[in-house]
């Protein structure tokens, strides 16, 4: 009993876990995409810089796309995803910061 009620549990947080991962990327997505949108309202972003942010957000949509058509999101794809997330991060302040 005490073995079927540790693998069940073990079993659940497994899942927690996985499911937890996607939803960081998701959450990231989100905020970068309310910071374009922030930028384009304040007047930071002028269009080209936004139609080059747009870009990046949809390149990370393809590459979690990509990743999620196995049905398995491996911890090398998320990692790939995070990269690239940060560095879409540093565009979108750089792009919103560079006092024109």
């Amino acid at each position: 009993m005490k073995k079927i009620l540790l693998s069940i549990l073990c079993l659940m947080s497994a899942s927690a876990f996985a499911y937890n991962s996607p939803s960081r990327i998701e959450d990231s997505q989100h905020n970068q995409q309310e910071r374009i949108d922030r930028g384009v309202r304040n007047g930071s972003l002028n269009p080209r810089e936004t139609y080059q942010l747009e870009r990046g957000q949809a390149r990370i949509e393809r590459m979690k796309e990509k990743a999620k058509a196995d049905g398995v999101v491996t911890r090398a794809e998320r990692e790939a995803i995070r990269e690239e997330q940060h560095r879409q991060s540093r565009k979108i302040y750089d792009k919103k910061h560079n006092y024109r």
